[in-house]
């Protein structure tokens, strides 16, 4: 709680914290509400602090991925995510921080009305920045719902929102939910008036900037709509075919941005958690330092530190990139390459989209062909790894040349280079299921016999809300690591 009210104390600051309200002077026996734009800025902040921390505690992508590996505990590189509830706190911090901040700050806004002595031009206008408003919360929930439903399958969604009244909310079918988020994504987008304001200042992604929420949404659409390609091509090509039509982030430019500034608690998570915690917990992985290394990927300087062998009296005979052995004890600080300086600088961004993933995304729909509108799948596969270049501050050099776009297995060339663009992303993990690149393995210590494809429910839901949990598992199959997310078709 203290944290909570340090960053919005922080944010009051930022924007000039004031109630503009017209009757605050009149009436200040009535009880305090937080703004609802402070409880929109801190879903934000909360939505990207939990896709970017490395705590593993909270967020365990980069092992899923196998970016990373550990060097002080080794439960969470085995995948025994039981011990620290690792499933439970991501749940959690997605319903609570992110979509419990949306909902208090949508319900605020709703019941906003214009000022008794507003003109009939100040009411429109004042309707449409509301409408705005609740637009790109609307985007935002249905971002975050994805994750979700990527995550775990089917999920509370129909009387998630509804917490007072439903404390035991009941599953609805991933598919079902996916379908209802495109629908909602649609909406929002054509309630974007690029001629109105929004959030403003409060708004740390766009700065209330509606043409770039609108390609936002338009990612989203592409986004949800390609994780269909395998399950439902009708829904699929439609919703990524409005989306290109529509304009979506294909430059860094309009890359969905959260700027961390040096000072805590608003600095990034990764600085926190690896350099003002002052722990040395992780270093790089071998299993993606070497195909890294077998490529000479010029991206190796910024996602990770060169290891410096040293004789025996302390002088370094040759620097390059090692990787710790994945899943394994005996991975030091000493034995293998650090993560990047990036991860130890407090402003370094979080990311929400990116140029490099939409690029991607149509990449494979001009690949798959079937019904999508996209066509140029190399050119987009080559944009896409020019993107990462270039957001990376990386000279690009003449790499394409050495990764060239195979057509005949375009599933390989996509999710490996998807692989490497995605480093330090969520997504990724998405790519890798729909694609099935790169080809990962457990440690020969690992408790679970394969890489998992999704995460267990909650520890809390399979004791409190035990009865909806239980027909979940079954509808699912099972509720198990290894069982796959609806759209994961081979």
């Amino acid at each position: 709680m203290k944290k909570i009210i340090l960053i919005l104390f922080a944010i009051c600051l930022t924007n000039s914290c004031v109630n503009d309200s017209e009757d605050y002077h009149e009436d200040q026996k009535k009880p305090y509400q937080i703004p609802s734009q402070y409880l929109f800025s801190q879903a934000e902040k909360s939505l990207v602090d939990k896709l970017v921390t490395p705590n593993f505690n909270r967020n365990v992508f980069r092992f899923l991925q196998q970016y990373w590996t550990e060097t002080t505990y080794y439960t969470e590189v085995k995948y025994d995510f039981e011990n620290r509830k690792v499933t439970q706190n991501f749940w959690n911090g997605l319903y609570l921080d992110v979509l419990g901040n949306l909902n208090d700050s949508k319900k605020i806004i709703e019941a906003e009305q214009p000022k008794i002595t507003a003109t009939a031009n100040e009411i429109i206008s004042f309707n449409k920045i509301k409408i705005n408003k609740l637009a790109i919360i609307e985007l935002l929930n249905v971002y975050t719902y994805q994750i979700l439903v990527d995550t775990y399958g089917n999920i509370p969604y129909s009387e998630a929102g509804f917490p007072l009244e439903n404390i035991n909310p009941k599953y609805d079918d991933a598919e079902t939910i996916y379908i209802d988020l495109i629908t909602r994504t649609e909406k929002a987008i054509d309630n974007l008036d690029i001629s109105e304001a929004s959030f403003g200042k409060a708004d740390f992604l766009y700065g209330g900037n509606i043409t770039k929420w609108k390609k936002f949404g338009n990612s989203l659409l592409i986004k949800l709509g390609i994780a269909l390609a395998d399950q439902n091509l009708t829904l699929s090509t439609q919703a990524v075919n409005k989306g290109f039509l529509g304009g979506a982030i294909l430059s860094n430019d309009d890359n969905a941005k959260f700027n961390y500034d040096s000072n805590s608690p608003n600095f990034n998570p990764l600085y926190d958690n690896l350099f003002a915690s002052n722990r040395n917990d992780f270093v790089a992985a071998d299993t993606f330092v070497n195909y890294l290394n077998k490529l000479n990927d010029p991206r190796r300087e910024v996602y990770f530190q060169l290891y410096n062998e040293k004789d025996k009296n302390g002088n370094i005979i040759s620097s390059y990139y090692k990787g710790g052995k994945f899943g394994s004890p005996g991975n030091t600080i000493r034995n293998s390459s650090k993560i990047g300086l990036f991860a130890y600088t407090s402003t370094t961004p979080g990311i929400l989209f990116e140029a490099s993933e939409i690029n991607f995304y149509l990449a494979e729909a001009a690949a798959r062909n079937s019904g999508y509108i996209v066509t140029g799948a190399e050119n987009y596969y080559n944009n896409a790894i020019t993107a990462s270049f270039e957001f990376w501050n990386v000279p690009i050099g003449n790499y394409l040349s050495t990764v060239p776009y195979n057509a005949s297995n375009w599933k390989e060339s996509i999710g490996m280079q998807a692989w490497i663009a995605l480093y330090n992303r969520i997504e990724s993990w998405n790519t890798k299921r729909r694609l099935d690149y790169p080809i990962l393995h457990v440690s020969s210590s690992s408790v679970l016999p394969e890489v998992p494809v999704r995460f267990r429910y909650p520890i809390d839901e399979r004791t409190v809300n035990s009865a909806n949990y239980s027909q979940a598992a079954a509808a699912i199959g099972k509720d198990d690591y290894n069982i796959k997310i609806f759209w994961d078709k081979y």
